[in-house]
C-alpha cells in the first residue's frame, strides 16, 4: 500500500550487477578534478567496478548528490539535488552520456565517472558541493526542509510558515519527491502505465492522497481545484480508486480548495503566507481541521510546532471555540516524530531494520 511520500520507497537497494569483467581486470580509475577527487572514498565501489549508481531511491545518498550537483553544473539536471537516483537523474545521466560519446545507459559506472571527472576538470568550478552563490534565507530553509523530509537531521525550521516563497519551494520539493517515488514504486511493481495512475489505484493513506492531489494540481495548474474536483468525481476515476479512498479524495479536494482560497486572500492582503492568514482568520472547526490536515501533509515535521507556537503566541482567532479547535488540530498532528515510520533506522533512514 502506498503511504505518504515520506513513507514511499525507504528501502535498501541492491547494488547494480558488476560488469562482466572481474574487479581485478578493471583498469584503475583515478579522479583528478578538484570537483570529484575529494570524494574518492565515496566512489570507491564504483571506481573498482564492483558497483554502479542507477535508478533507485539510493541509500548511497552522498555519491548520488555529488553526481547530481555535477550534472546540474554541466547543464544536464534541472530537477532537485536530493541524493535520490530517480527517473529525472537517470534521464540527465543518459543525456550527458550521449553527448559525451558514451552509451546512454543512465547508469554511472567507472567509465562514466571517469569521463564526468574529466568534464568537470575542464570547467572553472572547484567542487560540485560548493554553491555558486551564497545561500539566502529561502534556500537555507529549503535545504533544511530537504534534510528533514528524509530524516537527515533536526526538524526543519517552523519559520518556513511565514515565508510564501519558502512554502512554494517546500511544495515543489514535495511534488518532486512524490513524482520520483511513484515512479520507483510503479517501476518496482512492473506497473504498465503512468506512475500517477499507479498511485490512484493503490493509494489509500490520506497523506499519500494529499500528495497525489498536490502533484495533479502542480501538473495541471490551468484546471485548478475545480478541474481536480471534476476529475475525482468522474465515474471513470472513482472506478479506479480503492473504495476506502473515495471519500478521502473528496475531502482532500475540499482541503485544496481551502488552501487555494487562503493563498488568494493572503496575496490580495499582502500580509504574509497562506499559513499565517489561515491561523489568523479561520474559526470554523471543519475548516480548521482541513487546514491542519493540509499543513500536516505539506510540512510533516513542522506542522505541530507551527500550530502550538501560534496558539502560545496568540496568533489564532481570539475565539474560545476556535482556539479549542486549533488545539485539537495540534494534538491530532502530534509530536513531529510521530509522523514517521518507527521501523526506519535512525542512522540510515533509507534502510529498514
Amino acid at each position: 500500500m502506498i503511504r505518504g511520500v515520506e513513507h514511499f520507497a525507504h528501502r535498501p537497494i541492491e547494488p547494480q550487477p558488476p560488469r562482466t569483467e572481474s574487479a581485478a581486470e578493471q583498469p584503475a580509475v583515478e579522479l583528478g578534478s578538484a570537483a570529484l577527487q575529494p570524494f574518492r572514498d565515496e566512489f570507491a565501489a564504483i571506481l573498482d567496478g564492483s558497483e554502479s549508481l542507477g535508478f533507485a531511491p539510493s541509500r548511497y545518498r552522498k555519491p548520488v548528490e555529488i553526481v547530481q550537483r555535477a550534472l546540474a553544473r554541466l547543464g544536464y539536471l534541472d530537477g532537485p539535488v536530493d541524493g535520490l537516483y530517480g527517473r529525472g537523474t537517470e534521464r540527465a545521466v543518459a543525456r550527458w552520456q550521449r553527448d559525451a560519446g558514451l552509451e546512454p545507459t543512465g547508469v554511472i559506472d567507472a567509465a562514466s565517472l571517469a569521463q564526468l571527472d574529466r568534464a568537470l576538470g575542464e570547467t572553472s568550478s572547484s567542487s560540485p558541493e560548493a554553491p555558486t552563490t551564497a545561500p539566502d534565507t529561502q534556500s537555507a530553509i529549503f535545504e533544511a526542509k530537504l534534510r528533514s523530509m528524509h530524516g537527515g537531521g533536526a526538524p526543519g525550521d517552523p519559520s518556513i510558515a511565514h515565508d510564501p516563497a519558502a512554502l512554494q519551494r517546500a511544495t515543489e520539493l514535495r511534488v518532486a519527491h512524490t513524482r520520483e517515488n511513484l515512479e520507483y514504486e510503479a517501476f518496482e511493481a512492473g506497473f504498465d502505465g503512468e506512475p500517477f495512475e499507479y498511485g490512484v489505484r493503490y493509494t489509500t493513506d490520506p497523506d499519500g492522497i494529499r500528495n497525489l492531489a498536490r502533484l495533479a494540481l502542480h501538473d495541471n495548474p490551468e484546471a485548478g481545484v475545480a478541474g481536480l474536483q471534476e476529475r475525482v468525481s468522474s465515474p471513470s476515476f472513482l472506478s479506479r480508486v480503492p473504495e476506502p479512498a473515495r471519500p478521502v479524495w473528496k475531502e482532500v479536494v475540499e482541503e485544496q480548495r481551502l488552501a487555494a482560497s487562503l493563498q488568494q486572500q493572503a496575496a490580495a492582503a499582502g500580509n504574509g503566507s497562506f499559513v499565517d492568514h489561515g491561523l489568523r482568520t479561520l474559526t470554523d472547526p471543519v475548516d480548521i481541521e482541513r487546514f491542519a490536515n493540509h499543513l500536516g501533509a505539506l510540512l510533516p515535521l513542522e506542522a505541530h510546532t507551527i500550530l502550538t507556537t501560534a496558539l502560545r503566541e496568540g496568533r489564532v482567532a481570539n475565539d474560545a471555540a476556535a482556539r479549542d479547535a486549533w488545539q485539537r488540530a495540534a494534538d491530532r498532528l502530534g509530536p513531529q516524530s510521530d509522523r514517521y515510520d518507527p521501523t526506519i533506522d535512525e542512522d540510515d533512514p533509507y534502510e529498514y531494520e
